[in-house]
């Protein structure tokens, strides 16, 4: 599941991968999701090429849909999982890119919303925002300024590792959520 498909790049990169994979096919399907009918019509129009490569008789299905998974869950869940039989009971990986880099707050949210939906069958999310990435910077950095490092993740820079990133993740989450509330009060 690519939750901001957009034109279709990064969705051309996924194809490409999958169909030069030693192995053969790596996925059965993939869904893009975006909330731009002209997004929507220009990834349709990157992938056509690809959808074209794959091999006679492949157990494979795709689709384009156009919905705001913040807005719309509900739906946004029904279309990454119907048809079953094409396209499982839910996605095994979801990659978000939501325009992201500007805001914060609609990746975390986008990232709950993933968390809770596909929680079972969920074996990767991976996270394309350089919001979300300033703001784990600005939290790393307050923990060699601070006494207290209860809920702060630690970033090793020279490996990428994040020790504490899900308590990191459940903290922001929380603070977004008493930030809207709070905001919702005050009207």
């Amino acid at each position: 599941l690519e939750i901001g498909c957009s034109t279709g790049e990064l969705s051309k990169l996924i194809w490409r991968n999958h169909l030069d994979h030693p192995l053969g096919a790596t996925f059965k399907s993939w869904i893009g999701m975006d909330i731009s009918q002209e997004m929507i019509d220009r990834c349709k129009e990157q992938l056509e090429e690809y959808e074209a490569m794959q091999p006679f008789g492949a157990p494979y299905a795709s689709k384009v849909v156009k919905v705001d998974t913040l807005e719309e869950p509900n739906r946004a869940f029904k279309e990454a999982t119907t048809p079953a039989e094409a396209f499982g009971p839910s996605p095994t990986v979801v990659l978000i890119d939501i325009g992201g880099n500007r805001e914060c707050g609609p990746v975390v949210k986008t990232i709950a919303w993933v968390l809770e939906a596909f929680d079972k069958d969920l074996r990767m999310v991976i996270v394309k925002s350089r919001a979300l990435v300033r703001q784990l910077r600005s939290d790393t950095e307050r923990v060699q300024n601070a006494d207290d490092n209860e809920g702060i993740p630690a970033l090793d820079a020279s490996t990428g590792i994040i020790s504490g990133g899900a308590e990191w993740f459940e903290a922001t989450h929380k603070q977004l959520l008493v930030a809207k509330r709070n905001r919702f009060e005050q009207r």
